[in-house]
């Protein structure tokens, strides 16, 4: 809420990218989501920020989807046998959720679908929305020193562009 309230006006043209969680509170709820459940959610959220003057922010929809560090990830603390039918929860839930704020008055925003790099790579076509829902497609990628390895900032470099799924 805090940059909601402290973003317009400020901004200089730049582009606001939002994160938006795929639920509320703790446990799972990649299902209810996919269902419309949280439309609702969704919208308020929506109306809030074109009211703020933020309605062409992009909105980074459970971003890191591909990981188990969320409980919106199509591997986050499940069995592999239940990750395609997760990544097409996720996306039948994105496809929820942009239905519903495409539809509130004044809103112009762009969607980024966004995975994190890494060696997480599975059932990311199942997790698809298609292309009439997603505007952008992102990857998350951290410079940082991995627990237990120091590398210069030139060898972090280039082992984020060369790993098996780097950005070669």
């Amino acid at each position: 809420r805090r940059v909601i309230q402290d973003w317009p006006g400020q901004n200089n043209g730049i582009q606001l990218s939002i994160a938006v969680p795929l639920g509320a509170g703790y446990g799972d709820h990649l299902a209810a989501t996919a269902s419309g459940y949280y439309n609702q959610h969704f919208v308020a959220m929506a109306r809030q920020l074109v009211a703020a003057g933020l309605g062409s922010s992009v909105l980074r929809l459970g971003w890191e989807f591909n990981g188990s560090w969320f409980r919106w990830g199509i591997t986050a603390a499940h069995k592999p046998a239940q990750y395609a039918t997760r990544a097409r929860q996720f996306a039948s839930a994105w496809r929820q959720i942009v239905t519903a704020i495409r539809h509130v008055k004044g809103a112009h925003f762009k969607f980024d679908w966004c995975i994190s790099a890494g060696p997480h790579y599975r059932h990311l076509d199942l997790a698809y929305p298609g292309n009439a829902y997603v505007d952008y497609i992102g990857r998350d990628v951290y410079d940082c020193n991995r627990p237990g390895v120091r590398q210069t900032p030139k060898a972090r470099w280039h082992a984020i562009v060369h790993q098996g799924t780097g950005l070669s």
